[in-house]
């Protein structure tokens, strides 16, 4: 608000000097070179917050049905985890068992997900700009958050595995 209110008191102070120097001339779609960039990055602005959304979205999505598989999978196998516990596991041996197995999972979803951006990467490339289709930067930026998100996913259910009683697993 306070950028808006500083662009007009430059456009004003511009348009007074113009009206001093000739007060005839006429003065009509004046604007700072700032004001300037701005208004021609406006069509961009929209379509470039609808895609960060969407990603968040996606990314969102992701960590939801990762989590779901693995909730899902951890109680299908709630008495396996129960023998584990009752011959000796300790509860940080589960947890390394189920974050593996979601490890796995997340790896071969970001392995399809390169794959994918190397089938695609022409599509991609027109839609960029500044950024290679393969930029190095930006596929590890994508394969960190997506390795953050998926063991942020994969925390609950491998914490319950954890905490599950070889009697109670047992007597189920």
């Amino acid at each position: 608000m306070r950028r808006r209110a500083d662009m007009a008191a430059t456009t004003a102070a511009v348009q007074r000097a113009l009206a001093e120097i000739d007060p005839e001339m006429q003065a009509f779609d004046v604007f700072s070179m700032s004001e300037r960039v701005e208004k021609s990055l406006n069509p961009r602005r929209a379509p470039m917050i609808l895609s960060a959304a969407f990603g968040l979205m996606a990314l969102l999505l992701a960590a939801i049905g990762l989590y779901g598989v693995l909730a899902y999978h951890v109680s299908q196998r709630t008495r396996e985890i129960g023998i584990r516990l009752a011959l000796g596991s300790d509860a940080r041996g589960i947890l390394r068992l189920v974050l593996n197995e979601g490890a796995l999972l997340t790896a071969c979803g970001i392995a399809a997900g390169i794959a994918g951006a190397l089938a695609l990467r022409g599509a991609i490339a027109s839609q960029l700009y500044g950024v290679g289709a393969l930029d190095p930067m930006v596929m590890l930026t994508a394969v960190a958050v997506l390795g953050l998100v998926s063991l942020i996913a994969c925390l609950g259910p491998a914490r319950r595995a954890a905490r599950v009683s070889p009697l109670v697993a047992l007597s189920q």
